[in-house]
Formats: C-alpha cells, structure tokens, sequence
C-alpha cells in the first residue's frame, strides 16, 4: 500500500512536470519564434526566393545565348555574307527556320558592309548611326565581348519587350562582318513572377537602376511607377539601387514589409521581392494550439510507458527479493537497468515526437502556401517519426519480456523470401524518403524452423539500422545462402560503417547508445541487443563486419527446414 501511494505521487508529480514543462517551452517558443520568424525571412526565405528566380532565369538565357553562339558560328551565314550577300530570300528562310526551330519570338541579321538589318519576315531597316534606336548595333560592333545581353523593344514585333542576345560575327578569317542574335519575350520573366507569387505568397517585381518599375505582379498597385516616388519606399530608394544585394524594411498602410533586393547585370534589372509580417506570423497561434495538444499526448504515452516499466520491475524486485542470498546484488543490479529503462524513454521516446511536433508545425505555418509535394513529404516524415517511436516502444516491450523470461520461440516453418518481401514493402517509403535502393538477392524456395515473429523482428531491427546509416542514394541489399544445414541472412549497406570499437561493444547491454542516422533519424539503442537474443533463442548466431565510410553487413543463421 505505501508503494502503491509512492507510485501514485511520483507518477502525479512526472505528469504535472511534464505538462508543465511542454507548456512553458510552448509558450516561450511562440514567443521566440514571434520575434526570429522576421529575421529568418529576412535573411533566409527572401533572399532564397531571390536566388531560386535569379538561377531561373540565367537558366533560361542559356538557350538564347547557345543558339545566338551556333548562329554566329554558321557557315551558310557567313558564306552567303562574304559572297556579297546575293539572295535575301535565302537569308530570310534562314533566319526563319531559325525562329521556328527553336521557338524565339524573333530572329535577325545586321550586315556590317549594307547596315541592312534582315528579319525572318524581310529587310526591316538601314541601321543608322545617328538614329538613337539603332545605337545597340554600333555598341555591338565597338564591344570587347562576343555577345551581350539587352532589354529592348522589338520594332518587328509591335513594339514587345524583348531579351534580345546579340552576337558578333566573324568571317573566317576573323574580320567583323556583322552582328546575329536572337529575342526572348518577356512574359516569359512575367511567368516566372507569378510562379513564385502564388508559391510563396510574396510580392515581386523588377526596376531598371533608375528606378523604374518594369516589370510587376497584377496585385502591384497601379501607381507604382518608380520605387523613388512612393512615399514609403523613397528613404531606402536610393540604397535599393546603388547595393548589388541587401535586406530592407519599411512601413506601408500601418503594416510592417520586409524586402530584399538583388542586382540582375544580365538585365540590368534589380529584382525585389517583399512580404508582409503580419501575413508570415497569421499561422503562429495555430501552432501553438496544435504544440500544447501534442504535448498532452506526449506526456499520456510518456506516463503509460513508465508506469509500465515500474510495475513490471517492481515485480521483478519483489521476486528477487525472496532470495535473500543475493537480494543486494540483485537489487543493485536491477536499480541501475531501471535508470537505463526511464533513460531510454526520457531520451530516445523524446526524439521521434519533437520530430512529429516539428513536422506539424512546418505543416500548420505554411499550410497555405505549400506545394502537394511537400505536403506529402513533411506528412511520410510525420508517419515516419510515429514509426520510430512505435519501433522504440515494440523494442522495449521486446527486451523486456526477454529480460524477464516470458518470451519464448514458437518454431515452424519459414518461408524466408516472403518476410524479406513483407520487409522491404513496409520500408519503400522510408528508404524512398532517403532516395535508398533497395535490393533482394536469393531468398525465394529457402525455408527454416523457427519463430516467424521473432525473425520478422530481427529483420525488420536490421534493415531500419541500414537505412538509417546510409546516405542519400545508397543501396541496401538482403542475402540468402545455405551452409552446414544452415540458411545464413546478410543485411548490407554502403552506409557510414563502424569502428572496430563499436563493433567489439555493439551488442553488450552495458554500453547501450543511441545515435542518431545520417538523416538525424532517432534510434532505440536496444535493438541489437533484442535481435542477437531473439536469433540465439532460435538457434542462430549473429555476427557483424564493418570498416569506417564503407559500410557495415550483419549476418545471422537459422536451422534450415
């Protein structure tokens, strides 16, 4: 009776602890992630938006500049150049199937010698040196570099803003004969802005280094004409302008915005891109109510458990205590793996729930702006985190029961293919998550005697370790071979291997240790130490190689049938 108040009190007392414990680190939380939510989006999400638009669209200038390149380098062109330029309806069906071919919205050629500007459609114009519209030619002409990249209007093309990519042209013996290129429309940047507007939920939009708003989302206000004459803006204006790249903040109609700024030279454009806090911060609240109810869970699965483990080691010590020969020793023995019990699910239990938390929360704060995809992977990671912790309980509640002898193999006949193939199909989306191959050699027509359960635990302990020890893109590969009336399975990886320390200590109960995978998987610690007992229960034998960076292969033997 007074143990059964003890335990009362000090499961009351753990219960009050806990709860008390998740509702301040909650609360404080909220508050921690109220005022770093700005920074970080500051500092990381802008800036990359940024950065992912600006390697889009040098992706996208790739192709133009390659075929401005081939264009240049044509020997029809420059053949039918230096022959003086004979039949313009050969330089136009050129220039049109160069427009076709490759989908740009135009094509073009500047003879050096006529200043006759040909288009796929015709003779468009003389470049004139004293026609402002015509300047680029002669900049061309004069400019140190093969190409260059420039914004303009095509004439060909009612006035449409266009990418333009003009190349030089040589003759074979590297004279200057003219300048060839290609036009990229702008709606193709257009596209790009309303992307990531409705992925990111972020306002962007580009000026010229005057100022000049040239390009802008439709939820950009009409009068948005130059960032140095809105009143808000005009402060920072100048700094916007004159900076390759930087972080801003100012206030528009009573709320606070966030802006970063980068330097396009390829277009001589600054793209910004700008969000508003109170719109980041919106799915806070929400968060913290989903925290404070997954804590509550955390803390009834954390008291079932430990009641659990103390009823059944006070037990344990009740019966030892009936041998008075050795009841100190045993005593001492027994408190001592309690503390490794309450340890290990103090420690390893708190993982694989901070890592559901963490995964609701990404889920909950961009529920609005996330793609299916990443909803789906944040969603396996969640299922993948309540697997860890439904793998740490079943190991528990599997070394325990060895511990105190209530576990016994019920053999029969095994059909070893089809637990390997039951395992593998349980693992798929985990080791797809980790993009892990994985691999079956043999196994099929090969039977053994022994417990079907306790086999599938083993595997189902080793495969999860080799998942967990492989980096991204590695294999995973399960062997069958027979030897001696033996059936021996190997479970490879090409993952981070061991020491010969670990090795020699990795399966002792004394030097139970739980590291984490290459993913930053939580572990049990005990799963080993459960297999190697369940194999030998069997009649087997467990035996592990492994070499640091190259991997590590567990084998263990069966009776064969």
């Amino acid at each position: 009776m007074i143990w059964l108040s003890e335990k009362r009190r000090l499961v009351a007392f753990l219960s009050i602890l806990l709860v008390s414990g998740f509702f301040l680190v909650s609360i404080i939380g909220f508050q921690v992630s109220k005022s770093a939510l700005k920074d970080i989006i500051s500092e990381n999400e802008l800036p990359l938006t940024s950065d992912n638009i600006y390697s889009e669209i040098q992706r996208d200038l790739l192709r133009p500049v390659f075929i401005a390149s081939v264009m240049a380098q044509d020997t029809f062109l420059r053949d039918w150049v230096i022959q003086g330029e004979p039949d313009e309806l050969q330089i136009r069906k050129y220039l049109d199937e160069i427009k076709t071919k490759y989908g740009t919205i135009t094509s073009f050629f500047v003879s050096d010698r006529t200043l006759t500007y040909y288009h796929a459609n015709g003779i468009l114009k003389s470049v004139n040196p004293d026609d402002p519209l015509d300047e680029w030619y002669f900049r061309v002409r004069d400019m140190a570099s093969e190409y260059e990249i420039n914004v303009d209007a095509d004439k060909a093309n009612r006035d449409t803003l266009t990418i333009f990519v003009n190349h030089k042209v040589f003759d074979y013996q590297g004279q200057y004969i003219g300048a060839t290129g290609v036009g990229l429309a702008v709606y193709a940047v257009q596209k790009l802005i309303d992307k990531y507007r409705l992925k990111y939920r972020r306002n962007i939009y580009f000026t010229n280094k005057n100022g000049d708003v040239v390009l802008a989302g439709p939820e950009t206000k009409q009068d948005f004409k130059n960032i140095r004459n809105v009143t808000d803006l005009h402060p920072i204006a100048e700094q916007i302008l004159k900076s390759d790249a930087g972080n801003f903040e100012y206030e528009r109609d009573g709320d606070t915005f966030l802006l970063t700024s980068r330097y396009i030279p390829e277009l001589n454009w600054v793209l910004l891109v700008e969000q508003s806090e109170s719109e980041a911060i919106g799915g806070l609240k929400r968060t913290l109510a989903i925290n404070l109810l997954i804590s509550l869970v955390i803390t009834v699965i954390v008291m079932l458990a430990t009641v659990f483990a103390i009823n059944v080691y006070q037990k344990r010590l009740e019966r030892m205590a009936e041998e008075e020969k050795f009841i100190n020793d045993q005593l001492s023995e027994l408190n001592e793996q309690k503390d490794k019990m309450l340890a290990i699910i103090g420690h390893d239990l708190r993982s694989p729930f901070n890592a559901i938390i963490g995964y609701a929360e990404l889920l909950v704060q961009n529920a609005d702006t996330l793609e299916r995809q990443q909803v789906s992977e944040y969603a396996a990671n969640v299922v993948q985190s309540g697997r860890n912790a439904n793998a740490l309980l079943e190991s528990l509640l599997g070394w325990a029961k060895f511990q105190w002898g209530n576990l016994s193999p019920n053999a029969e006949y095994v059909e070893l293919g089809s637990i390997i193939d039951h395992n593998f199909s349980m693992f798929e989306p985990v080791a797809e998550i980790k993009n892990i191959t994985l691999r079956k050699v043999n196994g099929a027509g090969v039977s053994v005697i022994a417990d079907p359960d306790m086999i599938d635990l083993v595997l189902r302990n080793l495969l999860n370790n080799a998942i967990k020890f492989t980096n991204e893109g590695g294999m995973v590969t399960v062997d069958v071979s027979t030897a001696n009336d033996f059936a021996w399975i190997s479970v490879g990886d090409t993952g981070v291997g061991m020491s010969p320390d670990t090795q020699a200590a990795i399966f002792e109960k004394n030097d139970h240790k739980s590291t984490k995978g290459t993913a930053g998987e939580a572990g049990v610690g005990m799963g080993l130490i459960l297999s190697r007992d369940m194999v030998e229960a069997n009649g087997g034998i467990i035996t592990v190689e492994s070499e640091v960076d190259s991997g590590t292969t567990f084998r263990f033997s069966l009776p064969l049938a």
